[in-house]
């Protein structure tokens, strides 16, 4: 917990970019966060309407996570030290509560990409069962005008602008400069891990991979031109990114772990890994033995 950490004072707001390794940070972030004082956005809301608020006011307006915590009694906001989830940027707006925001970026291809294959297989998602219904694959994807808002998603959230513009890079950019105290990157998620855990005190950030989409477009299979559509339609996402990475220790002024120190870190990892694995196979094996008896009695 951050009891008698120095930034404990400020509410952090974790902006989860979505296929950016930001389900495994969340689980981290229960971790270190007491559930009475976090509040959760649920990644649906952003997964099924992206863009669409209105569609989503109209179906269900008294759900909606923004207009929940808007609501809440300003002492109540004053007790949450943590607000994560797919968001906007400007949730500190709601709040009298001074605030400090996180975030991982990543590569916009392969965070399009991955996207992709994420809603691909998201089970009674819309867009899921179009793809599904038509066998649209990824190149067929981005002919369709309907999937746009899938392009510059980075940039969308960060600017808080729905419609993609070089206004709203510069917005992002100009957000990220003011208001965030941390952005990682998926590339180096381990090592970036490390230095946000040190940062806000957080113990023990081990994990395990979780949310990791099934490969239906692979970034090496792609033909060449699709590769460039991609890219084409990313332009602002791009841009930012290599804004962010040229600027990388403007965003994250902790040290860097050691060699050895990072590779401590993942073999810990991998070692958690593997007990889980090892567990979770343990667990199949004696059901599978438990209903075998079961079955033996009744034949």
């Amino acid at each position: 917990m951050l009891d008698k950490h120095p930034l404990k004072s400020k509410t952090t707001i974790f902006l989860h970019m979505p296929k950016t390794g930001g389900t495994t940070l969340n689980h981290l972030i229960h971790r270190n966060y007491m559930p009475e004082r976090t509040f959760t956005v649920p990644n649906a809301v952003m997964e099924t309407y992206g863009d669409n608020w209105k569609k989503f006011l109209l179906w269900n307006a008294g759900n909606l996570p923004v207009i929940k915590f808007a609501a809440l009694p300003e002492l109540k906001k004053q007790e949450i030290d943590a607000i994560v989830g797919h968001m906007w940027f400007g949730w500190h707006e709601l709040t009298n509560s001074s605030c400090q925001y996180v975030t991982f970026l990543r590569n916009p291809v392969r965070r399009f990409i991955s996207h992709y294959n994420f809603i691909r297989n998201l089970k009674g998602h819309p867009i899921s069962e179009e793809i599904q219904r038509r066998s649209l694959k990824l190149e067929d994807f981005l002919e369709e005008e309907v999937f746009q808002s899938f392009d510059n998603f980075q940039t969308k959230l960060l600017s808080g602008i729905f419609q993609p513009t070089l206004a709203s890079l510069n917005k992002a950019i100009q957000n990220l400069e003011n208001h965030f105290i941390f952005v990682g990157f998926t590339e180096s998620f381990d090592s970036d891990l490390i230095q946000v855990s040190r940062l806000l005190g957080w113990k023990y950030p081990y994990y395990k991979r979780l949310n990791v989409s099934q490969k239906h477009a692979d970034i090496k299979s792609l033909k060449p031109e699709v590769i460039h559509e991609i890219i084409n339609r990313n332009q602002l996402d791009i841009a930012l990114y290599e804004y962010v990475l040229t600027r990388k220790s403007t965003f994250n002024s902790q040290p860097r772990p050691s060699n050895l120190e990072l590779w401590l870190f993942q073999l810990s990892v991998k070692s958690r890994e593997s007990i889980i694995v090892s567990k979770l196979n343990s667990t199949a094996t004696h059901t599978r033995n438990a209903l075998k008896r079961i079955k033996s009695v009744f034949n």
